[in-house]
């Protein structure tokens, strides 16, 4: 993550069954994770990458993540994901001019 992040490189991480395509993102104490596409596998996605995500930025003295999710709008959207996210407490919002699946996480 650290070496992606500071080139904003797009990578396509294997997580169980799923394939993300997505970018990292670090801006002082914030982690972001912008999401392009999901394909495959189920909610527990989310929570590997999560737990990912935390590990990292509690290593790193990173206070807070935010997920930035376009994986809702591609071309084939999965409508599970949406339910998913919703009942995760992300909201519906733009980013970049882009309607997105927005959450930010602050660590203790």
């Amino acid at each position: 993550i650290r070496e992606l992040a500071p080139n904003r490189t797009p990578v396509v991480l294997r997580i169980g069954s799923a394939s993300v395509l997505g970018e990292f993102l670090i801006e002082t104490d914030k982690l972001r994770l912008e999401l392009a596409h999901i394909d495959g596998g189920g909610e527990g996605v989310l929570l590997m990458l999560g737990a990912l995500a935390r590990r990292f930025a509690m290593l790193h003295g990173i206070r807070e993540i935010e997920w930035v999710v376009h994986a809702v709008h591609c071309a084939a959207p999965n409508l599970k994901l949406r339910r998913v996210l919703e009942g995760r407490g992300f909201v519906a919002g733009v980013h970049a001019g882009v309607d997105v699946y927005r959450l930010t996480q602050t660590l203790a």
